[in-house]
């Protein structure tokens, strides 16, 4: 169960960085993409908001328009709204993973408390204990290679998440590189790490807290 509990940790951190459009604001201005484009970043916040919920299913085409130094330009070429479909296509997969696991663990749960009655906490614990250790371990491991040669990394996960090899673009005349550039990448993966971190020690604590107060019946 650890495995499913690493899951569902590093999905929902997914889940939650790609539903929230103030982190694209905050990544946009540390990456200077305002200046890079020559897009307001009152229109970014807006190209932010559709990306959102192209990416999350709410929204069918990602043919944007945007006014780039003051005229209005199609962002996105056929090639590059290809390569967006076959993300879309990979953030969903995630979404369902997330939706997967979590039931996964509440059936498991389920089935244990008939089982192990009231030695289910303890089961519980150990789940909570050994998933967040897990997930410490993984995090540590693409964190350090994420420091040490993200371009690679970032390459590595394109070559096997998009084999067709539709995802190379000229970054001096995409607009979805210069939108999305690496640093942006870089950024909202040690992100995704630190959220995943967070909520693993959380999980660390509630087993350290069912354990404690099992000692105490």
């Amino acid at each position: 169960m650890a495995v499913v509990l690493l899951t569902l940790i590093v999905t929902t951190s997914v889940r939650f960085v790609a539903s929230n459009t103030i982190i694209y604001e905050f990544l946009f201005a540390r990456n200077n993409v305002s200046e890079l484009t020559g897009i307001q970043p009152s229109d970014l916040s807006v190209i932010a908001e559709q990306v959102k919920e192209y990416l999350t299913g709410d929204r069918t085409d990602l043919n944007i328009k945007a006014l780039v130094y003051g005229e209005a330009v199609r962002l996105f070429t056929a090639a590059e709204l290809s390569h967006m479909y076959d993300v879309r296509h990979l953030f969903s997969l995630t979404f369902q993973t997330q939706l997967y696991s979590f039931f996964l663990l509440l059936v498991v749960f389920a089935l244990s408390l008939l089982r192990l009655k009231k030695r289910v906490l303890l089961e519980l614990a150990l789940w909570f204990q050994s998933g967040s250790l897990l997930c410490f371990s993984a995090i540590a491991v693409v964190g350090i290679a994420s420091l040490v040669a993200f371009p690679q990394l970032f390459e590595l996960f394109h070559m096997v998440g998009f084999p067709q090899g539709n995802y190379r673009f000229d970054s001096n005349t995409s607009f979805l590189v210069q939108i999305f550039p690496l640093g942006f990448w870089r950024e909202i993966t040690i992100l995704i790490g630190l959220i995943s971190v967070f909520s693993s020690l959380i999980g660390l604590l509630v087993a350290f807290y069912i354990k404690r107060q099992l000692r105490g019946i």
